[in-house]
């Protein structure tokens, strides 16, 4: 991973050299492309994911993503399909939710857009029982209205 490129002759640099590292390390790796997209750098972050859970099925979880998962450790667990009311509060309880509020004079966040992006993940988990476990860390949360952004994201998919 490659950040803060700021023009083409950059990209195609880290390009290069990312194809000599992969060519040198993995020989017989066949690649597909690569993703490239622009720095984002606005905006909070938040952690959204679940997993298969063999008592509950389907669990999904919010938190404070990026390094304050890691921090803070503090994300709210439910047993999916979760309901918009459910993923509100699920959002509204995590400690730093004043940040996305616009505590201090701050922009507000587009909350709706979190919650929406997180009843997407719990149907996902649901109406896909073979997703093991997934992550999108960090969903970065832009200002009110204009949306967010997954900026990393793993599945693990059941091996049988």
């Amino acid at each position: 991973m490659e950040l803060n490129l700021r023009n083409g002759e950059e990209v195609a640099a880290a390009f290069d050299k990312m194809m000599q590292k992969i060519s040198a390390t993995y020989p017989d790796a066949k690649l597909d492309g690569v993703l490239v997209q622009p720095m984002v750098s606005s905006g909070h972050e938040l952690i959204l994911g679940g997993r298969q859970d063999p008592q509950f099925g389907p669990v999904v979880l919010a938190g404070l993503g990026g390094v304050f998962v890691e921090i803070i450790g503090e994300v709210e667990v439910r047993v999916a399909p979760v309901r918009r009311q459910e993923a509100e509060q699920m959002i509204d309880s995590l400690r730093g939710s004043q940040a996305l509020r616009g505590a201090r004079g701050g922009r507000r966040a587009d909350i709706n857009a979190a919650v929406e992006a997180l009843l997407r993940v719990s149907q996902l988990l649901v109406d896909f029982p073979q997703i093991q476990e997934l992550d999108v860390n960090p969903l970065r949360v832009f200002a009110e209205g204009e949306g967010c952004m997954a900026l990393d994201a793993r599945i693990i998919l059941r091996k049988d």
